[in-house]
């Protein structure tokens, strides 16, 4: 087997933890504790999303920009993250039916309401387009790490799969328990791991400024500044909407150390 066609398939592997996470999601019926499971869900969301930003992301950003610029490079970093929550307020006011306007009121009302279930559709689906967008360059660290030292891959492979593991739970819980079915939900975690493997390709044959890091600091920063108005703006006011008991609290807290450990793992 070829250097290349092993990091391949170990960043496939990787990524293909993702849709096992969000079948584990999938295993329970809807029925009495949907609106705690929904909480639950979005909420680790949230976490998810706020620990990959503000831990991963962010400082990622800070330090390829700073290699090039210095300490100016950690305000460029800050401006392209600041650039991502503004595209985002931006965009929340052009479209219609924006999730944050209607959160409000009793979970079991908010699940009646058609429109309130595709605003949290939307919620969902621009987390899971976040997450995606941060396992290409994660995709790239993986295929890296495997070309270039071979008997480091399977661990690293086994850390970023456990990683990936709570984020597919995080992706599957909101799409499934908002009513659009277990395919579907399995369907955007699939999509969503596929992108480590894009990301491989892109470390295989992409090389010049796909690979500077002035290209590379923006697109972290940005995508940071994204996932931190998704998490505020919209997964954790919905997750707050259907709470009971603390279970959005406990969802956010499960991702913010879920996301600690594994990643704790990936780098060491």
């Amino acid at each position: 087997m070829s250097i290349d066609l092993y990091a391949l398939l170990l960043t496939l592997g990787a990524g293909m933890a993702t849709p096992l996470g969000g079948a584990l999601a999938l295993i329970g019926r809807r029925g009495s504790h949907e609106d705690r499971l929904l909480a639950l869900g979005m909420g680790l969301a949230g976490g998810v999303l706020l620990f990959l930003a503000l831990q991963g992301l962010l400082p990622e950003a800070c330090e390829e920009l700073a290699s090039l610029y210095g300490e100016r490079g950690h305000l460029l970093a800050l401006g392209g993250f600041a650039g991502g929550m503004a595209a985002m307020a931006l965009l929340d006011r052009l479209l219609p039916g924006s999730a944050h306007h209607t959160h409000h009121g009793d979970g079991r009302m908010m699940k009646e309401d058609t429109e309130e279930k595709r605003s949290l559709l939307i919620s969902a689906l621009v987390a899971a387009v976040a997450i995606s967008i941060h396992n290409i360059p994660e995709g790239m660290m993986l295929y890296l790490t495997a070309t270039e030292a071979p008997m480091e891959g399977i661990p690293v492979m086994l850390a970023v799969g456990m990683h990936n593991i709570p984020i597919g739970l995080s992706i599957a819980i909101p799409i499934y328990y908002a009513g659009y079915g277990r395919m579907r939900a399995l369907l955007v975690c699939l999509l969503s791991g596929a992108m480590e493997l894009i990301g491989a390709v892109l470390g295989a044959f992409l090389s010049g400024p796909m690979e500077s890091p002035l290209s590379l600091g923006l697109m972290l920063a940005l995508v940071a500044g994204i996932m931190v108005y998704v998490s505020f703006d919209e997964l954790i006011p919905a997750s707050y909407s259907y709470d009971r008991r603390h279970a959005s609290l406990l969802g956010i807290l499960m991702g913010l150390l879920v996301m600690g450990l594994t990643m704790t793992l990936i780098h060491h």
